[in-house]
């Protein structure tokens, strides 16, 4: 019997515990809206769902402040990178209502928000 072409996209099947679940929403940005737009629907429902259940959501936006301060990043990226107050840097414009308290939002400057003080600081807030 052949395996199923979406294997590696199965998942288990969880029921999240709303009392320590939080949504991470990353990176839902202009610059990566050609790769958004197939999901966006499916976000929108997913931040619907964890806000009726109050299960906090967060966002994260990814940009560097200038040309200079994206380290290894810019090399990988052959210095492709996100800068702040460019259109690529807004957040896609139906999720932008989404974010309805400024400390939802979190900027960051690495691939990974997990690894940032600023991720400690909304780990805390949500214990």
């Amino acid at each position: 019997m052949a395996s199923s072409s979406t294997r590696k996209y199965e998942t288990r099947k969880r029921d999240p515990n709303s009392k320590i679940a939080a949504l991470l929403v990353i990176d839902m940005q202009n610059h990566f809206s050609s790769m958004a737009k197939p999901i966006l629907n499916n976000v929108l429902t997913t931040i619907d769902i964890c806000r009726r259940a109050s299960v906090p959501v967060f966002f994260t936006r990814h940009n560097h402040k200038s040309p200079t301060d994206h380290g290894m990043l810019g090399e990988w990226c052959n210095g492709d990178v996100i800068l702040d107050g460019t259109t690529d840097s807004e957040i896609i414009q139906e999720i932008q209502g989404q974010v309805t308290k400024p400390d939802e939002m979190v900027e960051k400057t690495t691939y990974s928000h997990l690894t940032t003080p600023a991720s400690r600081k909304t780990w805390k807030r949500s214990e």
